[in-house]
């Protein structure tokens, strides 16, 4: 993997990697099967820097995942369906995670107007971070797709995709995260544009959990405050509207994402105890010592 003319990363596979391609024809409709199957171990592995040995990650999972795209060219139709069971993932040997499965579908279609649309779904079973110290997660998401291709002279109005988050959903048996709105992107806008709305169940919970590192935890917790306009320790749940126009300012709750990008860094920055006043910073006159007498304890 090469950035800018530099080497990256390298790719490598336990096994060949092979793609299988077919036509099957159904009435007077032909498909277009494409499909991947990849060995059950993939290892990623960094360039070294200097002193330090490469960052190298190992994924594995069960043999034959299914990778597969079926395409029907007359009426746009295309399927895209990949599945993996039993994932771990490692760096530098260490266990980071396990993934029980991982199912995700991608049903596209040209709707009645010409444009794609489609509908992506993913579930992701028992996800367990950092090697099995944590409660599973399950992940799931309901994706509404669609595309505004170019138009005008020489597709002078520019391009733009939307998606219309039905559902996604992280939960645990302690917590759980549910997020639904709308986000467009446009080529005359460099930032994603729409309305989100973030639902926190047990925000405690959420905090004390592996998903915030112990050392973001104040930042996190300030930024709720900020948002929310209540002690993030007080709230049993937390509801956060994300917004923003097109081309304009993205607003969090009760805050803009710079404000809290601002507050987020001064935490970090802050000392972990704080100073003294100045005056207790004064040098503490010492008392003429005599010779009969011991020296002061205490300086």
């Amino acid at each position: 993997v090469m950035e800018n003319d530099q080497p990256r990363a390298i790719v490598s596979f336990s096994a060949p990697v092979k793609y299988g391609y077919a036509l099957e024809h159904q009435g007077n409709n032909h498909y277009v099967l494409q499909s991947l199957h990849l060995p059950n171990r993939i290892t990623l592995t960094g360039t070294p820097s200097a002193g330090e040995p490469p960052m190298r990650t190992v994924i594995t999972y069960d043999a034959n995942p299914v990778l597969r795209v079926k395409i029907q060219q007359e009426q746009g139709l295309r399927d895209t369906l990949y599945e993996f069971h039993h994932v771990t993932v490692a760096m530098n040997d260490a266990v980071e995670a396990t993934i029980a499965s991982i199912l995700g579908h991608f049903d596209g279609k040209t709707g009645p107007n010409g444009k794609p649309e489609g509908k992506y779904t993913l579930a992701v079973a028992g996800l367990v971070p950092h090697g099995g110290n944590a409660p599973a997660y399950n992940l799931s998401a309901d994706i509404d797709y669609s595309a505004e291709p170019p138009a005008g002279p020489q597709g002078t109005v520019a391009a733009g995709e939307q998606m219309q988050i039905n559902r996604f959903e992280l939960k645990s048996d302690l917590f759980s995260i549910h997020a639904a709105g709308t986000v467009v992107t446009a080529g005359d806008d460099p930032l994603p544009y729409g309305n989100v709305t973030l639902n926190i169940d047990n925000v405690p919970q959420f905090l004390a959990s592996s998903l915030v590192p112990a050392d973001m935890r104040p930042s996190v917790s300030d930024a709720l405050q900020k948002i929310t306009g209540a002690p993030a320790a007080a709230q049993a749940g937390a509801q956060i509207p994300m917004k923003r126009d097109k081309n304009g300012t993205f607003y969090i709750g009760n805050s803009t994402f710079e404000a809290l990008a601002a507050s987020a860094l001064a935490n970090m920055l802050q000392p972990a105890t704080s100073l003294p006043p100045p005056e207790a910073l004064k040098p503490t006159p010492v008392p003429e010592r005599k010779a009969a007498t011991p020296p002061a304890r205490g300086l």
